[in-house]
């Protein structure tokens, strides 16, 4: 290497050129070399794979990735007070889910390929785990706990829908790939019209986001290699992002009307009246612009080695662990300014991407739960009762959506809502009308979630008046309401 450079030892100058080299020109020829070296500790892009076989590439993907998920889970703490916050946000949900879930459907091959169906079952037993401490952290937070393990919401429902998803591709492997990918396209539109469908047994997230686990799976590295390092894509990508992050600034409401779609978890009827009723065309363009921006952002990670490698191998374990920080925070309403959220995100990420922190969890997902000599039951019968299992759970969840379908339909619209029109809203300039006009009005607006002052009068009937003060008697008779 230092010949290809032209530089040379002491030694190596004299005996080529049969002069002295001066003491200053040798040592700023060796500070040079050693600033090379220090470059090449941070990014080495001849380096493309390591001893073991790993290519960088993707490791540095997954760290970025990783990054991005949980800078977003702690911006999403200060979104209501900060509009930096809620464009970071909006920006980071409208991509970064769909691009790790396809890099996780890309790392399935193997283990669906030869039916493991072990790497289902652990996740599914993390996703126990995770439930249980939010459980124990709930508590030491002066909650009272629940222990729904049919809820699957919040930073455990990417753990759940692994499982599922790695189960469902098992079972699916023998069918034409180009019917089942269409048809998860179909199936992930159409899901957004049941209006009680959500968090039971994660089934909306799971459906909405399989096209993209399932393009992570299907496609072969031959063919995403020569996309992300093609020059012209890279050059396009560029271009692309910084349009695409400035339409996010100049239009952060609107974008933020978008928050259902991009959680993939709410139907179609919790979004604003506005665009409600071109939920699935903006469900379907959101495919598109997300798979774009997936293909901007790999295309502009480093191929080679780079000081974030070795971390990027230990996502699994960011995640996990990252979630109870997330947790706390929102139990004890905790939110911080936006740089120091993306440094604690830095913080996070780099301490627990330590051996101390990656070594039990891998343990555990390294477990094999069914060893041919201990069990004798074929696979595909176990495969089977697992499957049966599922569709009377997926019955079962369907069942009680029907049930609870008007609770959850509150619950979804309270979830979505950016805002509250107190005393049902202002119309004609006036506040606190409490009035059938006022909530006709912020209806119309797209407000669905209303609060209203009820009073009772001192021959019980109940009317609504916001007070019975003197100030508010005279603004009602001022205002003839």
């Amino acid at each position: 290497m230092m010949k290809a450079l032209g530089l040379y030892t002491h030694t190596q100058f004299l005996s080529k050129s049969g002069a002295c080299l001066s003491r200053k020109r040798y040592v700023k020829k060796a500070d040079s070399l050693d600033r090379l070296e220090g470059i090449r500790k941070i990014y080495n892009p001849q380096k493309m794979q390591s001893e073991t076989g790993r290519e960088y590439y993707f490791d540095n993907l997954k760290f970025i990735l990783i990054f991005l998920v949980v800078l977003g889970h702690f911006v999403e703490l200060s979104m209501n007070k900060s509009n930096n916050a809620k464009i970071i946000w909006t920006f980071l949900y409208s991509f970064h889910m769909p691009l790790f879930v396809f890099i996780s459907g890309y790392f399935a091959k193997n283990a669906i390929k030869n039916k493991n169906i072990n790497r289902s079952i652990l996740f599914f037993v993390v996703y126990l785990l995770m439930k249980t401490i939010f459980l124990l952290v709930d508590k030491c937070c002066g909650f009272n706990p629940n222990l729904n393990v049919a809820t699957v919401n919040s930073v455990p429902w990417y753990i759940f829908a692994m499982g599922s998803w790695y189960l469902i591709s098992i079972l699916i492997r023998n069918i034409n790939k180009k019917y089942i990918f269409i048809f998860s396209i179909i199936l992930a539109l159409i899901v957004g019209f049941e209006k009680n469908i959500g968090d039971t047994w994660g089934l909306s997230r799971i459906i909405v986001f399989y096209p993209f686990f399932l393009l992570g799976l299907y496609i072969t590295r031959d063919s995403l290699m020569k996309t992300v390092k093609n020059r012209k894509i890279r050059i396009l990508s560029i271009l692309y992002l910084i349009v695409l992050i400035l339409i996010f600034i100049c239009f952060t409401d609107k974008m933020n009307l978008l928050k259902p779609i991009f959680l993939g978890k709410i139907s179609y009827n919790a979004l604003n009246n506005s665009i409600e009723p071109y939920g699935v065309m903006i469900r379907a363009c959101w495919y598109v612009v997300s798979a774009m921006t997936g293909i901007a952002i790999m295309s502009l990670v480093p191929k080679g080695e780079t000081i974030v490698s070795t971390l990027g191998q230990r996502t699994i374990s960011v995640y996990f662990y990252h979630a109870i920080i997330f947790r706390i925070c929102t139990k004890l309403e905790i939110s911080f300014r936006v740089y120091e959220e993306i440094l604690l995100a830095i913080i996070v990420v780099l301490i627990f991407s330590t051996k101390f922190f990656v070594f039990p969890l891998k343990k555990l997902l390294q477990l094999n739960l069914f060893k041919q000599e201990k069990y004798k039951m074929d696979l595909n019968k176990i495969i089977n009762i697992i499957f049966i299992f599922m569709i009377v759970l997926v019955l079962g969840g369907t069942g009680l959506l029907w049930i609870n379908g008007k609770d959850y339909k509150y619950l979804s619209i309270v979830s979505s809502s950016n805002y509250i029109a107190h005393a049902l809203g202002g119309i004609d300039g006036q506040a606190y009308t409490n009035s059938k006009e006022a909530l006709e009005n912020s209806y119309s607006k797209g407000v669905k979630l209303l609060e209203v002052d009820v009073k009772l009068t001192s021959d019980n009937r109940l009317v609504c008046v916001h007070g019975w003060s003197k100030k508010d008697y005279e603004e009602r008779i001022r205002n003839k309401i």
